[in-house]
């Protein structure tokens, strides 16, 4: 199935406001956990995680990961549409890392995405910024897999790790021109991955 398939049965786009940006990213989780169930088997993946860890922090650095190749798929694409499902994509992994992240706020607020719906076309430029941002991220985690003993029992740096998801996440906005354009596109991604739930793509 493709996304286009879905987007004449969508429903009505619900008005801006903090409530249904909640409910947008319920949907994000929801269907992330549908996936982890098969990930936990078969990858590396697990959800909830803890960013003290060794095993949390690389999560984190997948889920990064995982943002930055879907942002650079965008800028392959041949046409507007594979383009901003690319970036729809690059907004989920992002948005897991934020919502699987145990020990602090989660809760988007509108004020926080609302100035970067601007229609603005996704460049290398920006690729490298984005890189670059969470790439200064994953340097504050600091214990590794492979050591015998954690170089820390906490993990203090939660506000830049927040502040870089919200980086991260207003680049993969800033192509869609308003948030019904965004919505729309993201609840017809949604409806693809539900299809691939079911269907045990």
């Amino acid at each position: 199935m493709n996304i286009m398939d879905y987007m004449g049965g969508l429903a009505e786009t619900p008005a801006l406001s903090d409530e249904s940006l909640t409910a947008l990213m319920r949907v994000r989780a929801k269907t992330f956990m549908g996936f982890m169930e098969r990930e936990h088997n078969k990858g590396i993946m697990f959800a909830p995680f803890d960013l003290r860890t060794p095993k949390g922090q690389d999560v984190a650095r997948l889920l990064f990961w995982r943002t930055i190749e879907e942002y650079a798929e965008s800028l392959n694409s041949v046409d507007i549409e594979h383009r901003l499902e690319e970036l729809i994509d690059s907004f989920n992994y992002i948005s897991a890392a934020l919502l699987f992240a145990q020990g602090f706020e989660s809760q988007l607020t509108v004020d926080e995405l609302r100035p970067y719906w601007i229609g603005e076309v996704p460049t290398y430029e920006r690729l490298g910024l984005l890189a670059l941002e969470l790439s200064n991220v994953t340097e504050t985690f600091r214990n590794r897999a492979w050591m015998e003993n954690s170089q820390s029992n906490y993990f203090d740096g939660l506000q830049q790790y927040r502040n870089s998801i919200l980086f991260a996440m207003r680049y993969c906005c800033r192509a869609f021109k308003d948030w019904n354009e965004f919505w729309r596109y993201f609840m017809a991604k949604d409806a693809v991955l539900q299809f691939r739930l079911r269907s045990n793509y």
